[in-house]
Formats: C-alpha cells, structure tokens, sequence
C-alpha cells in the first residue's frame, strides 16, 4: 500500500498525473467500514446550559449529579431591575407591583430557575457586525448564532469550510412569551431584523452564505427534538448535505418571586425537579441553547469526521383529540415511540436507557410510563431492563430546548460509557409500579457495560402543543484506524485568531486542553488545527514532534507570551489585506497581490513536501514562516493520503463584549416627559459621538478633506464605531441597507444627497468623498454644510 502511495506522489512530482487525480487515487486506498446499517451521524455539538457553558461543563454536571437551578446571576439582575422600573412593563406583564424605592434599592427577588450566566455579550466583530446592529439583535438571535458557529467549529468545518455549502439550518424555540427586548428598548430600525423570528435561523445562513432551508419550529416543549428530527429528514431525503439543528430558550422577561403566573399549576413549590419521585409536585423553568451539526453517517466515515453518535431514527406526532388540548396522551406517545423504533430499524430490547420528558408533575411523569410501557409491551414482557432518567432534574425545563439538552446528555454518554444518576429521587411515584414496566430509575452514575451489540438510547419530548417527538440514538461506530508511523518526523500545529486579546486566550485553552489530553493522536490534532479551524490576521506555528513537545510549548507560550519568546519552533505574525492602491500602510498591511505571491511559495513547499518521506525541517519553517506573514496556505493538500482524521479540538474564544440597548421610558403618570427626556440624551451623545472619531488612510501630514472628515463622522455614528480607514469598504466594515438609511439621513441633515446605489459604487469613504466634491462642483449641490 506504501508502495502505492509513494508512486502516486512521485507521479505528481513528475507532472504526469494532475493533484486533483492523486487525490481521488489516494481516496480509493482508504481502508473500506461497512456503512450498511445507515442513520446520520451527529459530526459537531455545542451548547450552553445552566451551570455553566460548553459540552465538557455540562457533562460534568451531569455525572457528579449537581442541581444547576438556583438564583438569577447578579449582573442579569441589574438589568431585570432596569425593566421593573418602567410602570408600563410593571402595570402590563406582572399581576403585582412594587415601590420604586424597592426597585432602586434592588430588594426584588426572581423566582428561581435554571439561569444561564450572560446573554448580553457578543462578538460581534467576530461575525463582521458593526456595533449599531449588535445592541439590537435580540440576545436569543445571538447567543443561537454564536452557539451554532461552535458547533460548526467543533466538527471541524471552521473559517470557510461550510461557506456556500448546502447547509440547511433548524432552529426549535418556543415564542409563546415573546421577547420583549424589542419593545422595552430604546427604538431603532435595526430591531427590525434583530428581532425577527424568521431571521434566529436564517442569519446563520446569510452570514456564512448556507444555501438550504433556513426553519423555526415552534412545537412548544417537543420545539428543539422536532427540530432534529426534521433535520434527519432532510438530510435522509437528500435536501441538504449538512445540517445545523437546535433548540433554544432565552429569556428576557424573568418572573418575580411571588408573582402569579398561568403556569404556576404545574410549577414546583420548593424549585426542585424531582421526576418520578414520590413528592413530585412539578417542574422549574430553565434556559438554554444546544446545537449539533448533522451529516449522513456514510458520508461522515468517508470524510474521515468526528463521530459523537448516530441518530438512528426519529418520528413525531400528535395527540390529536384527547381528554384536553394540553393534556398528554399516552396512547399518542406510545404511537410516536413504536414509529421511531421501526423507522431506526432496531429491536426495543437492544434499548437499554430511555431519556425521559420527565417534567416532573405528579400526574404527567405516571402518563409517559404508561405510553412507554405500553409500548415496550408490544415487543417484550421483560422487566426493568432499561434505566430511565431526565435531565430537567438537574437544569429545569428549557422548554424549546429542552429536547436538545435531553439529545446532547445522552451523546455524551454513548460518547463516555456512563450513564448519569437522576437525581432528587429517594422513593418512587405512588402511581408508578415500577417493577411491572421495562424500567428502573437510574439514580445512581453507572458504567454502561458493552453487550453483544451497540449502545442505544431513546429521548423522548412531549410538547405542550400535543406534538410528540421520540429519537432514537446509537453509539459512534467503531473504526480501525490506519498506523500513521511512529511520529518521528516534524508536525506543524497552527492557532489563529483575529485579534491579539482573542490568541492569547485560545493559546490559554490550548493549555488548559493538553492538561488533561494525554491520548489524542498528534498528526489528527495538526490536522484538525490546520484543515478545520479559520486561518484569521493573528497567527501562530508550532514545529512539533509529539503530544508532549506540543504540550510543553504551549504551556510555554502560555507563560511567556508569543512575541517575547525568541526560540526556533515559535513562528509568530499578524497581516492585514489592504487594497493595492492604498497609500498609507502599517507594518503588518500586505495588499491581495503579495497575499497571493505568499500562498503560491507556500503551495511550491508542500508539493516538496509530499515528494519526501519525511517532512524536512527547513521546508516546514519556510512554510511556517509564510503562514504566520499571510500566506493562504493549502493545509488539505499537505495531508493528501495521510488519512488523517478530524478530532475535537478547543474552539475559537469568542470575546464576550456587553450589546445591550438602553431601556425606554413609556408614558404613565408623567413618564412620557422622562422618556423623551432620556432620547434627547441619547440622540445629543450619539451625535457628539460621531464627532469623536480616529480617521486613517493617509501618508503622515497629508491633510483629509472637509468631505473626507464629514462622511467619517457620518459613518462611525451610523456604524457606532471610533475609528474609520478612508479606503475600507462600508459593507467590510459591516454596513448594510438599514445603517445605510443611518448614513442617508446624517448626510441629508448636512446637505448632501446619497442613495442606495452611490454606496453601492462607492463604498468607501475616500471614493464617495471624491463624488460628493464632483457632484457638488458639477451641479451646486450641498455647498452649505452643516456639523453632525
């Protein structure tokens, strides 16, 4: 096989056979694993539960059995006390009311719940979103984009990868509360879009170019594992080659302890989730977000991807007419698990835990054990064989994303081989004979022990609605993988970010990483570092040999910093692409045409690298060297017929930066006054603002025209930022139509007549400068011109 591979090579070397050829001959040496039994593989995941943020978090949770409900943050409470203080909120959405001393005093307490601890920070320069959108998109549309851009990462399809692919997107949430954010805060067009709900999905599409379907489902508590479900679907009926599915539920509107609320039948007096418990006496309201990124299972092996799990079949129903419209129905549920069953094409006895809906309710957890009992019935009289638990016992009921957290814990467990203890249960449902059903509760951590054949699990979610949706998962299927030598020669690991704060914390989680990493393969890590992560204007090389050299030299980077530390292995640089013609550069600018004359250097190396063996140190500095200094280097042909395979790595650490917009006033006994009051501030700041604003773009002393320091000013206020090049592109910096109607109405106020297609053709402020003087010497126009 060797043999093979370095002929191949040598004929590439040789110019006899294309790149393009070798690469498909390569493919077909691949060892060969039998696809046959199908499902879609679950390729990526990312989420952020009570408790604390990230998979690796909340699995720990989990299987140290920690309550995660608890008091709402204190930052968060600043912010909900802002929202007490306007009487129109108070006197339209509680059933009480409080004294503004109490208010101001901050003597209200929230009831409890399972909190996540921020929903107010953002990276919006990450995303290419200027300020003036950011603080009024609505905190669930940017924690979901944020999260699902994680996901993405953490299968290893970051930077351009999933870029105009046919990537569909289903998001599930529940809008039965709304959002108030768009109402309560200070107005603004961008709202517009922010607030959308369309738009929670598609703006994960128009930011990364996803050409399938963008979807919401609102399904009420069953929202997020319908969402999954439909995403199966349309990756099984070939509608799109990947999918991001999810669930999510932020809230903006937090209840009051002691306020009385419609659900507070089925809400529990001591703000415990006890399922299946004897004292049951229902659920505690939770918030969340979870996502994973889906693809079929052959073509996942095939791309050599991480596999967490595979999801073997789903289905959904309803209850139709039933004793009440938000009744549950055991015979729907008992329908809707049976039909996943066959659907997944697996025997029920080869189930051996059941993720529970599990809400909590005296009544509603003797009704699921019914429909699934009912349904286990019909394949098996076998008894309590099957451990059955919910998740809602430790984070609370994250309605829209409740399903999806019930997904991801039982990922984590084919992933881990345990199976978590549900907690807060000491004696079991008096309605519930449990030694007459298939079921035990699991309230104990267990190793899930290998059997004859793969781990299997069911999740169940029952929506308030009467939508039910069962899925049915699989462990990762187990796959040889091929020797890659004894790791001797040279590797190359890359970290890269887009700003100098942002690699400094990545490197950070690198070493927190490696800590506790001891068995990761090292060349599927370079691999993963290089082929599935994005390649931004900070960047860093590493010249490697194992896991151990790569551990000491981040921890090294680490401590000392990548500037100051003056050694071989370290390749540090930043760039910044600037327009050819541009006058005035920094350091680091390098135009398209050097980018372009690094990266061809850097495809020269690696074809000299693929001709030898053994990669050689001097040709892996150079390429060290042109990396660091810009170079767009082609990582995927460097490892051609390396069948090197993704793993999941740490992800980019998005900055957390405050967008929150400033809360209004609305009339009610004299607050109509302060609330025009309080615009008038904001709209004499915002345009003092745009006065303060750092412009560059020129050679030192060469002075800015009058029109040049206008449109400055015009576009840092529109765009809510402190400093502007003359010769970056409006759209580059994050302009769109909506900031555009910004800009058109400053410059109107200052004479000067813009549309939609002159920021079209001239984009920066340098060029449309130059055609408001033409027009003005032309035809008169806007001679007398005012300050912002």
């Amino acid at each position: 096989m060797e043999a093979v591979k370095d002929y191949i090579l040598k004929q590439v070397a040789a110019k006899s056979l294309s790149r393009e050829d070798a690469v498909k001959l390569l493919q077909e040496l691949k060892p060969k694993v039998d696809k046959s039994d199908g499902g879609v593989a679950v390729i990526g995941l990312a989420c952020n539960f009570p408790g604390g943020n990230g998979a690796e978090r909340f699995w720990s949770n989990m299987v140290n059995g920690v309550d995660c409900i608890g008091n709402l943050p204190e930052e968060r409470k600043k912010d909900n006390l802002e929202l007490l203080s306007n009487p129109i909120y108070r006197k339209l959405f509680l059933n009480t009311d409080f004294s503004e001393e109490d208010i101001n005093q901050g003597n209200i307490d929230f009831a409890k719940g399972g909190y996540l601890d921020e929903i107010d920070k953002f990276d919006a320069d990450f995303f290419g979103i200027p300020p003036a959108e950011a603080r009024f998109i609505d905190p669930i549309q940017r924690v979901f984009l944020e999260t699902a851009w994680e996901a993405i990462e953490d299968a290893g399809y970051g930077g351009n990868k999933i870029y105009g692919t046919n990537t569909s997107v289903f998001v599930g949430r529940d809008n039965t509360g709304g959002s108030i954010y768009k109402i309560f805060t200070q107005q603004d067009q961008m709202h517009l879009t922010g607030s959308w709900t369309g738009i929670l999905a598609s703006r994960l599409s128009y930011l990364f170019n996803l050409k399938g379907a963008a979807t919401v489902i609102d399904t009420a508590c069953s929202s997020g594992a319908v969402a999954i479900h439909e995403a199966c679907r349309a990756i099984r009926n070939r509608e799109c080659d990947f999918a991001v599915a999810g669930g999510i539920q932020v809230n903006t509107q937090l209840t009051v302890k002691g306020q009385q609320t419609a659900m507070e039948m089925v809400e529990s007096a001591d703000s415990k989730v006890r399922t299946f418990d004897r004292n049951a006496d229902g659920t505690v309201w939770g918030e969340g977000v979870g996502v994973l990124l889906l693809k079929t299972l052959s073509k996942a092996i095939d791309d050599r991807d991480h596999i967490y799990a595979v999801i073997k079949g789903s289905a959904i129903n309803n209850d139709g007419a039933s004793n009440g419209i938000t009744a549950p129905n055991a015979q729907a549920q008992e329908e809707v698990i049976v039909q996943a069953w066959r659907n997944a094409q697996v025997n029920p006895e080869t189930i051996s835990y059941i993720e529970a809906h599990g809400t909590g309710t005296v009544l509603g957890d003797p009704i699921e054990i019914k429909g699934l009992s009912n349904a286990f019935g019909r394949f098996t009289n076998r008894k309590q064989f099957c451990g059955i638990g919910s998740v809602k016992t430790n984070i609370g009921h994250l309605v829209g994303a409740s399903g999806v957290a019930s997904v991801i814990k039982v990922i984590m467990s084919l992933k881990n081989g345990v199976i978590p203890g549900n907690i807060n249960f000491s004696e079991p449902n008096p309605y519930i004979s449990f030694e007459d059903t298939p079921f035990y509760v699991n309230d104990r951590r267990q190793i899930w022990e290998n059997e004859a054949f793969p781990k299997r699990v069911g999740v169940s979610s029952f929506g308030f609605s009467g939508t039910n949706c069962h899925i049915v998962l699989e462990e990762a299927p187990r796959i040889n993988q091929p020797d890659k030598g004894e790791g001797t020669e040279i590797n190359i690991f890359t970290i890269s970010a887009k700003s100098e704060n942002a690699l400094k914390t990545y490197v950070h989680k690198y070493a927190e990483y490696l800590e506790s990493e001891s068995s990761g393969d090292i060349k599927d890590m370079c691999y993963t570092s290089q082929v599935g992560r994005g390649h931004y204007e900070w960047r860093i090389a590493l010249l490697i040999r194992d896991m151990e050299d790569l551990k000491g030299k981040i921890s090294c980077i680490n401590k000392n910093g990548f500037e100051v530390a003056k050694v071989p292995w370290l390749y540090f640089g930043r760039h910044h692409v600037i327009a050819g013609g541009k006058t005035k550069r920094a350091v680091h600018d390098i135009s398209e045409e050097q980018k372009n004359a690094l990266s061809i250097k850097s495809d020269s190396l690696i074809l000299a690298m693929l001709q030898k063996e053994v990669k050689d140190k001097n040709t892996a500095m150079d390429l060290c060297s042109l990396y660091v200094n810009g170079a767009e280097v082609d990582w995927d042909s460097l490892y051609s017929g390396q069948l090197c395979k993704k793993v999941s790595l740490p992800g980019y650490p998005l900055e957390r930066v405050r967008f929150w917009a400033p809360h209004r006033y609305m009339s009610l006994e004299g607050m109509k006054q302060k609330d025009s009051a309080l615009q008038g501030q904001q709209k004499e700041e915002e345009s003092e603002s745009s006065l303060e604003v750092s412009i560059k773009g020129r050679t030192t002393g060469e002075k800015y025209s009058d029109t040049e320091k206008l449109l400055a000013a015009i576009f840092a206020g529109a765009l809510e930022i402190q400093e502007i090049d003359i010769e970056e592109d409006f759209f580059e910096m994050g302009g769109n139509s909506l900031i555009f109607i910004k800009i058109q109405t400053l410059a109107e106020k200052n004479n000067i007549k813009i549309d939609q297609s002159d920021i079209n053709t001239y984009s920066t402020v340098k060029e449309l400068s130059l055609y408001v003087d033409n027009k003005i010497k032309t035809n008169g126009e806007g001679k007398n011109v005012n300050r912002v």
